[in-house]
């Protein structure tokens, strides 16, 4: 069953969409799951995903502020994919742009999950003091580091919500 989007314009509602109940519990449950296995801590971190509406390419995300070990409806927005604007909910994430820098430069992406886990952010305020910290966090001798650092894209410290950030992170 989909969920009617409303936004106020004007002093009118005007229905948006129908969002799929599908994308709310997906989001929710993906949420609850990093939140349980200690991805997310308090009201950090965002996740979303690519929607194809009736009335074009749409990114669902969660709203800034949003604990994400709990999530609803009201704790989503809807973002244009071109244009960036909110067309429901909001605020959208502080990371909205960065999202969507990510959706454009790789255009099969599907759902993006931006964590921040508990104690890789106490083991990189430990290390942060020492000379090349970020070089060596990124070649710490745990196995599944190498396995994931030969997955993964690095892009250099930024300021959260910045352009510079999701450029680097497109």
């Amino acid at each position: 069953m989909p969920f009617p989007c409303f936004h106020q314009r004007q002093g009118r509602d005007i229905a948006l969409a129908a969002l799929p109940s599908s994308i709310v519990r997906e989001l929710a449950e993906v949420c609850r799951e990093a939140w349980h296995g200690g991805m997310l801590a308090g009201c950090n971190g965002n996740a979303s995903c690519r929607w194809q509406s009736p009335e074009g390419e749409r990114i669902v995300i969660t709203r800034s502020g949003a604990a994400k070990g709990r999530l609803t409806l009201r704790d989503l927005c809807v973002l244009d994919a071109r244009s960036g604007a909110t067309l429901y909910g909001g605020p959208s994430s502080s990371e909205g742009l960065m999202h969507l820098e990510v959706y454009a430069a790789r255009p099969r992406c599907g759902a993006i999950l931006h964590t921040h886990p508990r104690q890789l952010l106490a083991l990189a305020l430990k290390l942060e003091r020492q000379p090349d910290w970020q070089e060596r966090f990124l070649k710490l001798p745990v196995f599944e580091s190498g396995v994931w650092r030969a997955r993964l894209g690095y892009a250099p410290a930024f300021e959260p919500g910045t352009r510079e950030l999701a450029e680097a992170v497109g």
